[in-house]
This record gives structure tokens, C-alpha cells and sequence, in this order.
């Protein structure tokens, strides 16, 4: 199975989009520091993510339905509303 997913940085509030075959462990190489690209932005928390059976569908669909939800939010909601209090 693989994850196509969004984090939000609780440092700076920007996004950061992948995917893994492990999900957990992804989100905790990134809050570890792991991750380069992203070491300078942690911590981070999951805002959403897809699954799908195999490498092709996160190719083809989700990346397309992931970059729709970054545009226009999960039911028209930007996730920009979407941090934790």
C-alpha cells in the first residue's frame, strides 16, 4: 500500500507533500530531523493523506486529487484553517 500525504510545518505553517509505504515512520523521520528538505521546519503533524494499492495510482491519481485538495481544500476549506489549537 502507498500513502500520498500532507504535513504542515507547526514552525511555519507551510506544507510539505509525499509519499511513503509507511506512513508512521515517514511522519517520524521528518520529526526527527531525518528528512533534509525539511529538518529546518519541524515539528510537523499530518493534515491528510490517501492510500493506494500501488506506485501507479499515487502517480497517476492521488498526486492529481492531492494538488486539487492543496488548491482547494478538503470540501472547499483551505488547509491553511487546518492547525490544531
Amino acid at each position: 500500500m502507498y500513502y500520498v500525504y500532507v504535513l504542515q510545518s507547526k514552525k511555519d505553517d507551510e506544507f510539505y507533500t509525499g509519499f511513503t509505504t509507511d506512513l508512521g515512520r515517514r511522519i517520524d523521520e521528518h520529526n526527527k530531523g531525518q528528512q533534509i528538505s525539511t529538518q529546518h521546519r519541524i515539528p510537523f503533524h499530518l493534515i491528510y493523506y490517501e492510500w493506494c494499492l500501488n506506485k501507479d495510482d499515487v502517480s497517476n491519481g492521488a498526486w492529481l486529487s492531492l494538488a486539487r485538495a492543496l488548491e482547494w481544500g478538503s470540501r472547499g476549506h483551505r488547509f491553511k484553517s487546518c492547525r490544531p489549537d
